[in-house]
């Protein structure tokens, strides 16, 4: 008896032209965009604080993590069109050439073809919302984006610390009445490599009478190190009895990972009162 043959459906047939460059341009402005909504308020503040020559160094303050909101949602969406559509070879607009649905390919249509099953217009509709989600989550996170550019803590070189909110208002100033303690001291990167196993450095942490204390690297007080370092004298000049100094058995891991010559080498074992 001759066996009855199956219909093998196959695989959902090649993205079109069409297709193929919107899924390409959503991703790349996705994940390209992501990387540039994180760095670009950095970029800012320094532009910002680079303004004022009396500022030795800022870091972050008020609203700064806001920009991930946005990152993280076009993190997300560029993963959902590469997984979800383009990996599946789900068509917007289709090719003119291909019959889509049973009995050759599975029971999915262009996005906007018209004249489609029921089933497959309950699915175009579960998409339509979770756009309208997607949509509104990203309203929300481009509305409070810009509160990312402005909160940071500023460094004086005349030892007070300078505090701004998200809207960029000078909201509090720390004079040396208000600071409790001052303490240089080395320490090493959070994000650590495979084979460098982090990098050390020299850290001022200042500690303020409410509780609250920033931490400013030394390394950016000046274009070189011998700059930095003596804007860091005088800090310590200027904050007195408040100074004092921590992790010296670390030093010459710093002087080795930041290439330091013979007279930075000095100049940082002075700074933290060592004999070399």
């Amino acid at each position: 008896m001759a066996r009855k043959t199956k219909n093998r459906v196959q695989p959902m047939p090649k993205l079109g032209w069409k297709d193929l460059c919107l899924y390409w341009f959503i991703m790349v402005v996705c994940f390209l965009g992501a990387f540039l909504s994180v760095f670009f308020p950095i970029y800012y503040r320094v532009k910002l604080t680079q303004s004022n020559v009396n500022i030795l160094a800022y870091e972050h303050g008020e609203g700064s993590l806001n920009c991930l909101w946005l990152a993280i949602l076009l993190v997300a969406i560029g993963l959902i069109v590469y997984v979800e559509l383009y990996f599946q070879r789900i068509p917007v607009f289709g090719r003119p050439n291909i019959k889509y649905g049973a009995p050759i390919y599975p029971s999915v249509y262009p996005l906007l073809m018209k004249n489609k099953s029921k089933s497959w217009k309950r699915k175009k509709a579960f998409v339509l919302k979770r756009m309208v989600v997607i949509l509104a989550v990203l309203i929300f996170a481009v509305a409070i984006y810009p509160s990312s550019f402005y909160g940071r803590y500023e460094l004086h070189s005349d030892g007070t610390v300078m505090v701004f909110d998200s809207q960029n208002h000078n909201v509090l100033q720390y004079t040396n009445d208000e600071i409790d303690t001052v303490c240089l001291d080395t320490k090493m990167t959070n994000v650590r490599s495979i084979i460098t196993g982090g990098r050390w450095y020299v850290n001022l942490q200042i500690t303020f009478n409410d509780g609250q204390s920033r931490n400013f690297s030394v390394e950016s007080f000046g274009e070189d190190w011998v700059t930095a370092i003596e804007a860091t004298e005088i800090l310590k000049a200027h904050y007195g009895s408040l100074f004092f100094i921590e992790g010296t058995e670390q030093l010459q891991k710093v002087v080795r990972d930041e290439n330091m010559s013979a007279e930075e080498e000095m100049l940082l074992f002075s700074l933290f009162e060592m004999n070399k």
